[in-house]
């Protein structure tokens, strides 16, 4: 399975899981760079990239707003390779709705994956766009 698409979203969860028995028994994602290849035994067909992000991978960035794609709080960027052209694609998505099983061979970036290379903790340097909105006292929705 490819990234993650609107067909994708409408498959019913038996579906999904058919799918994806017969694609592999393990699959890989990519998240801030760090990769993880997960055994089919190790989720949930119902588990939403939100979950993962949040419940495996500890990064609380990503937030549970809504729950229904329109506030805009969980939404992160995927990335893919489009195998027509060969290109980098680059797409928002709200990961409260997308289920992880869709997520095969993606990279996926959240707000800390945008801090500079090899920084972390409180002293990690923030993203210009970061730090423009943190020094003028600024917030915002989780859509940008």
């Amino acid at each position: 399975m490819a990234c993650v698409d609107i067909e994708d979203l409408a498959l019913s969860v038996s579906e999904m899981k058919r799918r994806y028995k017969e694609a592999s028994p393990s699959f890989t994602v990519y998240v801030n760079g760090q990769k993880h290849e997960i055994k089919e035994t190790e989720v949930d067909p119902e588990t939403t990239v939100l979950e993962f992000l949040r419940e495996k991978c500890r990064l609380t960035g990503t937030k549970l707003g809504c729950g229904e794609g329109g506030c805009g709080a969980c939404a992160v960027m995927s990335t893919r390779v489009n195998t027509e052209t060969g290109t980098m694609e680059h797409r928002s998505f709200n990961a409260c709705l997308t289920p992880l099983l869709t997520m095969h061979n993606c990279a996926i970036t959240t707000v800390e994956g945008l801090s500079s290379e090899g920084s972390s903790g409180p002293s990690m340097s923030l993203h210009p766009i970061q730090k423009v909105l943190s020094d003028s006292h600024g917030s915002q929705c989780g859509f940008c």
